[in-house]
């Protein structure tokens, strides 16, 4: 069980960074324009 709830944290995180990392794309993308 313990081990259930550290590899969903994990997921969360990494799903939470590659949306963070996407957004600050579109934030750069829109600041050159």
């Amino acid at each position: 069980m313990k081990y259930i709830v550290t590899i969903m944290r994990i997921i969360c995180v990494y799903f939470l960074w590659r949306w963070l990392t996407k957004l600050k794309f579109w934030i750069i993308s829109l600041l050159m324009c």
